[in-house]
């Protein structure tokens, strides 16, 4: 394991701004989110890496003197080769580089793919150990060979050992000493294919990957993690089918989520052990909808305002994500800065007078309920509580920002299927249809295949986009093991 601190170019500066800190090897989810609370704008790739203080020398030696800031593609890959390296290898790689006199990341990669060229003696750590080796093992000089013990008792062991060591090209480490075996050297890695510093959710990345089990497996099992497969979310119907195929189950009535992982990581525990394996897709393609790029950093900080413990209201919270203000920003004093600008004042000047930034940052929060989350400054200016009940009668009013992501996401034609729609028995699960039109309070306007026209509300109806023709037809065929009852988080 690699310990790191991801700094934003921009911040690493100022003397209040600490970064974020990262464990490696790490799936992308956990690094989107070290970026975020780290303030890196998102997709620049402006960050640096920094040294921590319970990484091996090795690491921190390589970020400290490296000519270049490697990327995190090539710290996550070297990270995950050292996490299958014996104890005996990793002693080995310290003195690989030495003997490489290389702390470039791609030479370094590339020394755990030829530790088999080396050899390794644990415990001798100085010249004269070494060289005390050397006279009770017979590895002397051709020229000392023939000299009479009690002249060898006089050699000087350390000289011995710096002269076996420079002949023999090794290094001494903490562990040991290290030398080659081999002229020979495989270039694996050519210092390019993940040298791309940029880090973004691609179309075809997961929300939440759920760890799926079998409801019928034994206990023994479960205790091994086996036979658990991974359900990426937002999931077509073809995907599930898939893996319903894979575990030998005809219904997602058969399975039970195990784990999950999320690029939201307050979702790795929110759905871990149970919860409604559809609501959770279609909240995951809810979030892809309305929550792409930097504004899931967004939905990120209001997550934590809203401490959302309920399904439905993290669904509302994506469809409505635009009703709130947020500002990434990573203390109080830049907040403070940044709110005494937006008055007109000169900031410049304020800070030659001694202005208390922080204070006033303090105060702008209070006055505003604003709230300090990992990923910045979070506010609802308008103050409608999520957690309201919404009637299907009733005109709720959207934000006309809302209303326009809405029609973007749901335009004329669109195929639907149905998860759950709030209080209405007659509108089963799987239903599907086709999108009219979108209202002007953000009622999506479906033709049902029963004949109904009830309008869809998005932050509180549970359903799924479809994508073509092909999956349509599949649903049908699919219906019945779609048709399980609704369960909570």
């Amino acid at each position: 394991m690699i310990q790191i601190v991801i700094k934003a170019k921009h911040l690493q500066h100022n003397r209040d701004y600490r970064g974020a800190e990262l464990m490696l090897p790490a799936g992308k989810g956990e690094i989107l989110d070290a970026l975020d609370r780290a303030r890196v704008p998102y997709g620049s790739g402006e960050y640096q890496l920094m040294p921590h203080k319970k990484s091996p020398d090795l690491i921190n030696e390589m970020l400290n003197t490296c000519g270049y800031n490697p990327s995190i593609a090539e710290m996550n890959h070297l990270a995950e080769r050292m996490e299958h390296l014996s104890e005996d290898e990793l002693h080995k790689l310290d003195g690989v580089v030495q003997i490489c006199d290389s702390y470039d990341i791609a030479d370094i990669i590339n020394a755990t793919h030829n530790l088999h060229r080396f050899a390794f003696y644990p415990g001798m750590t100085n010249d004269e150990a070494l060289g005390e080796f050397a006279i009770d093992n017979g590895a002397l000089f051709e020229s000392l060979k023939n000299v009479p013990d009690d002249v060898i008792d006089c050699l000087d062991r350390s000289k011995i050992g710096e002269l076996m060591r420079r002949d023999d090209h090794g290094a001494l480490t903490r562990s040991g000493y290290v030398f080659p075996e081999s002229n020979e050297w495989d270039v694996v890695y050519d210092g390019n294919t993940l040298s791309e510093r940029s880090v973004t959710l691609e179309p075809g990345d997961p929300i939440i990957s759920l760890y799926l089990r079998r409801c019928d497996m034994p206990d023994e099992d479960i205790m091994d993690g086996q036979e658990t497969l991974r359900l990426h979310c937002p999931a077509s119907n073809t995907d599930i089918a898939a893996v319903l195929e894979k575990m030998g189950v005809g219904s997602l009535d058969d399975c039970f989520i195990q784990g999950a992982s999320s690029v939201i990581p307050a979702f790795d525990y929110a759905f871990s052990f149970g919860g409604d394996i559809e609501k959770i897709n279609a909240l995951a393609g809810a979030i892809k909808t309305h929550c792409g790029g930097e504004r899931l950093t967004k939905y990120k900080a209001a997550y934590e305002m809203e401490n959302v413990t309920d399904m439905q209201i993290a669904l509302r919270l994506a469809v409505r994500l635009g009703e709130y203000d947020f500002e990434p920003h990573a203390s109080t004093e830049a907040f403070g800065r940044a709110a005494l600008a937006k008055t007109g004042m000169d900031v410049t000047l304020a800070a030659e007078y001694g202005f208390d930034f922080d204070a006033y940052g303090a105060k702008a929060m209070r006055e505003k309920n604003i709230r300090f989350t990992p990923y910045g400054f979070i506010s609802n200016p308008r103050g409608q509580e999520l957690s309201m009940q919404v009637s299907r009668g009733a005109v709720t009013m959207h934000l006309p920002e809302t209303v326009q992501a809405i029609r973007e996401a749901y335009p004329p034609g669109t195929q639907v299927r149905l998860i759950r729609m709030e209080g209405e028995a007659d509108m089963p699960r799987g239903l599907a249809g086709t999108v009219d039109h979108v209202d002007d309070a953000a009622g999506v306007h479906v033709r049902w295949e029963n004949g109904s026209s009830l309008a869809l509300l998005p932050d509180t109806d549970f359903f799924q986009t479809v994508k073509d023709q092909a999956i349509t037809q599949e649903i049908q065929t699919m219906e019945k093991p779609f048709e399980q009852t609704m369960g909570g988080m």
